[in-house]
């Protein structure tokens, strides 16, 4: 089912559909080594403890209420510039990132090519943090593995074309916990390319400005998705113009669709 206007959607959806199964439900996990990295904290102070709570806290502070008053947290105060904070720019590789990986402040991070085990912490982007990657995966692995992307941030990523995530930009563990929240708030993650793979989550969008609307396509699966006063999801289905293939299961689907 759905809910909201006519003018919250394009296409309408169509509601009154079979269900279909998970497409992605034999996609096997890619392998996981031991620690490359322990506790990785670039521009966020090391004693910031961030976990489901926390993140919740954020969401509900950045949400509009129904009434369409401002929005309660000062994620976006007019006194608020990236100039308030340390630069930082740097280069990541892959590997697992135990305790997860947090990135805050001015730092400017780009991502090579390959799988990122975020194991037992969230992938925490906040402040005025930008980060970009081409051909990248995101594994959610373990306790307190999710994901928030504040709305100050930047954000460019695209799928890997080849190995265990050819096609995946994030693969939550199945054995997560069910509605573990993943926030995608950024104003600027214009470029989402691939499939966005939460078979647990539940997923929360807000933002004041579209998203992965520069993407050849974007795919979502996920448990709950919650989009908000401000966001516009473009969900592109270009397959041709992009090198990351489309999973098995995806691209025969030629329509939109909410699926109860």
């Amino acid at each position: 089912g759905k809910i909201g206007s006519k003018g919250n959607f394009d296409p309408e959806p169509l509601t009154d559909c079979p269900q279909i199964e998970d497409p992605l439900a034999d996609r096997a996990p890619p392998p996981v080594g031991s620690c490359t990295e322990k506790n990785l904290r670039i521009g966020v102070e090391k004693k910031l403890k961030v976990n489901e709570k926390f993140i919740n806290k954020r969401i509900e502070d950045e949400i509009k209420d129904e009434s369409g008053k401002e929005k309660k947290g000062n994620n976006r105060s007019s006194n608020d510039s990236a100039s308030n904070y340390d630069s930082y720019n740097g280069i990541l590789s892959p590997g697992v990132y135990c305790g997860g990986l947090m990135i805050g402040g001015a730092a400017n991070v780009t991502f090579k090519p390959g799988i990122y085990v975020i194991k037992d912490g969230p992938l925490y982007i906040s402040d005025f943090a930008s980060i970009e990657g081409e051909h990248v995966g995101f594994y959610f692995l373990g306790k307190k593995s999710n994901l928030y992307l504040g709305p100050n941030t930047s954000v460019s990523l695209t799928a890997p074309a080849d190995g265990p995530m050819a096609g995946l930009l994030m693969f939550e563990d199945r054995s997560a916990p069910k509605l573990r929240p993943y926030a995608i708030l950024s104003d600027n993650a214009r470029v989402l390319e691939g499939t966005i793979y939460l078979p647990q989550s539940h997923l929360y969008i807000d933002a004041d400005a579209p998203i992965a609307d520069q993407s050849a396509y974007t795919a979502i699966i996920t448990r709950r998705i919650e989009l908000y006063a401000g966001p516009h999801l473009v969900l592109n289905t270009d397959y041709d113009l992009t090198d990351v293939p489309v999973p098995l299961g995806i691209a025969n689907n030629k329509n939109v669709i909410l699926i109860q």
